[in-house]
């Protein structure tokens, strides 16, 4: 696996547009509950997003599925955006608290 060099400002940018590109458009997509990207002000600290879907069908067809996060994941492949990657997909069974004043879990009822 090629290295990439973790100071490349130009690359760290592209990549985090890209993220930002992918948000945007989750949030036009039919079943897109809402998503978030959160990054530690620590450095060894990797920020990540996460997004909440009312199905598993509209999660598995935004994440996989052709479209800004297939084409953005198709880069990463091909010209190395991120130092680490790592793909979770789950469901959100039980939540404490809110994210933007809303329950998560009630989202998804």
């Amino acid at each position: 696996m090629p290295t990439c060099d973790q100071f490349d400002l130009p690359r760290i940018l592209d990549f985090t547009a890209k993220v930002d590109e992918v948000g945007a458009w989750y949030d036009t997509l039919d079943g897109s509950l809402i998503n978030g990207n959160f990054q530690h002000r620590l450095a060894d600290i990797d920020g990540m997003t996460f997004s909440i879907w009312k199905t598993d069908a509209a999660m598995r067809k935004a994440a996989c599925g052709d479209g800004t996060h297939r084409t953005c994941l198709d880069a990463q492949k091909s010209d190395k955006l991120a130092d680490r990657t790592c793909y979770l997909r789950n469901r959100v069974m039980a939540s404490k608290g809110t994210w933007r004043g809303v329950d998560p879990v009630e989202l998804t009822r």
